[in-house]
């Protein structure tokens, strides 16, 4: 699996001195991969699903990283493709751990704190931290 970005965001937990850590791969689609059964068969976001679970469930990506925390961004290119990656990702068994949003909701002061993204089995927007 290589993601097109690995990011780590802390941010401020219950108490006063106490942080929380999420750990991120940032996935950028422009619409150029299928969604399902592309012709080499790698090339497809079904496979790109199954590469990351298989590689958070064996153990290898905690192993690399010394967490089992990993949430998968994808920022798309409209509405209708993010539906598009998000039924072929619960086709594929993702889950809560990949959440998708568009280039055009992903504004700076959005990106964090406002609900722009949408988790695989989930119809509701959230806000990436609440």
């Amino acid at each position: 699996v290589v993601p097109d970005g690995l990011f780590v965001l802390e941010v401020p937990g219950d108490g006063p001195t106490e942080w929380k850590v999420y750990h991120h791969a940032l996935e950028v689609d422009r619409g150029n991969t299928t969604g399902r059964y592309g012709k080499d068969g790698n090339r497809d976001w079904r496979h790109k699903v199954e590469a990351y679970t298989a590689y958070y469930h064996s153990g290898k990506y905690q192993a690399r990283y010394g967490t089992p925390a990993l949430r998968v961004l994808t920022v798309t290119t409209g509405e209708r493709r993010l539906a598009h990656l998000k039924d072929v990702t619960e086709r594929a068994g993702g889950r809560t751990r990949f959440l998708f949003t568009t280039f055009e909701r992903l504004t700076p002061g959005a990106a964090l704190s406002e609900p722009v993204w949408i988790a695989a089995t989930r119809t509701e927007p959230q806000p990436l931290f609440e």
